[in-house]
């Protein structure tokens, strides 16, 4: 079990930029207190060397690396934990201070079976919900490391990681997956929003373990933060004012007569013509395609060739009708670029499918029809 005495050394109010910006970091990443390679020291120089703002430190089933970054850290960094059970991972951001269901999941570096310690997740998701603290499930559909807590209620998730470690060779199939499910879950009125994380382990691969090896930030995810702290970044993270990048940036808005409205932005039952507004800057060659994507379906999208490109569409509202509008940029290969949350728009709609077993199978890790 977790020292109580331990010092919660990582501050979320510390400031070390106070103008608002577009930060850029990665939420999910580990050091040698857990499966990492790297100490807390070597973390962050790998995070500068990237030309990362912050980062979560997301070690598993423990928080025994936060004093030895420094109090406070030269960079940004994110108290957080991966409570790791057999039947899944889910990252908890922003802790500050012990507390009781902490206990059950601060037991070291080990993958804990939710049946052994009778641990009841939705009771853990709860009580850290309570605390202020953010929850988001980690590779949902990649096995074996998969969520296979089919009762979970998606009330008690802030978070989703669309988008895992790219050098792990199964994450071509599960990666676009979960950007699937989480369209789904969209749709059906959940406002949950979508992250990105590397899962950084090591810089070099393990011996005989053959794929890319590790990076740090890729992908990253980009909010826009009030200041550069970790309470600012977890406020944007609720705002829902974030990217998802493997490189490209980004920017996305839409215009509503005289009023502007940013990713994440609920504009409510309104009527007239929303004018969606996408730039994807210059991509060093790479060719690619950009879409505006309303509930899922293409409205729009234009191939990029390395130049930045533009790119506008009108739609007309109907403030009865409650529907949504992200940008999407592919890889020449089909494989994300760049995926903003998206703009909302008309009534909230309320969830009729509202645990994690009603959008999959957790057996088959298949999507269930909505």
């Amino acid at each position: 079990m977790q020292d109580a005495s331990l010092p919660f050394t990582l501050s979320m109010t510390h400031v070390y930029a106070p103008r608002p910006r577009w930060v850029a970091g990665d939420f999910h990443c580990h050091t040698d207190h857990s499966d990492g390679a790297l100490s807390a020291t070597e973390l962050l120089d790998q995070a500068r060397a990237e030309g990362l703002d912050f980062f979560a430190i997301t070690d598993h089933n423990t928080l025994t690396a936060y004093p030895h970054f420094g109090a406070p850290p030269p960079l940004c960094v994110i108290p957080g934990l991966e409570v790791t059970f057999k039947q899944g991972h889910y990252n908890v951001f922003g802790l500050t201070a012990p507390a009781a269901w902490q206990e059950a999941v601060t037991q070291g570096p080990i993958d804990l079976d939710a049946e052994t310690v009778a641990a009841d997740v939705n009771a853990l998701l709860a009580a850290s919900a309570a605390q202020g603290l953010l929850n988001s499930i980690n590779h949902p559909l990649l096995a074996p490391w998969a969520w296979r807590f089919p009762d979970v209620e998606l009330r008690h998730i802030h978070c989703l990681e669309v988008w895992n470690d790219p050098s792990w060779p199964d994450n071509r199939v599960a990666n676009p997956l979960a950007v699937a499910m989480w369209t789904a879950w969209l749709n059906d009125g959940h406002r949950i929003t979508a992250v990105g994380g590397s899962d950084f382990h090591r810089p070099v691969n393990k011996p005989g373990v053959v794929k890319p090896p590790d990076r740090l930030g890729l992908p990253r995810t980009v909010v826009y933060a009030h200041a550069l702290s970790g309470a600012a970044i977890l406020d944007a993270l609720r705002r829902r004012q974030v990217y998802v990048s493997m490189g490209a940036e980004v920017r996305f808005c839409a215009t509503l007569g005289a009023q502007e409205f940013a990713v994440g932005a609920e504009i409510g039952p309104q009527r007239g013509t929303l004018e969606l507004h996408a730039r994807v800057e210059a991509t060093t060659g790479r060719a690619g395609v950009a879409r505006l994507v309303e509930r899922g379906e293409t409205l729009v999208e234009a191939p990029l060739h390395g130049e930045a490109l533009t790119l506008h569409h009108a739609v007309t509202l109907d403030p009865a009708q409650p529907t949504w509008f992200r940008l999407d940029v592919l890889d020449g290969n089909g494989l994300l670029w760049a995926l903003t949350n998206p703009i909302f728009a008309g009534p909230q709609p309320t969830p009729t499918r509202t645990r994690y077993g009603d959008f999959v199978d957790t057996a088959t890790l298949t999507l269930l029809p909505g």
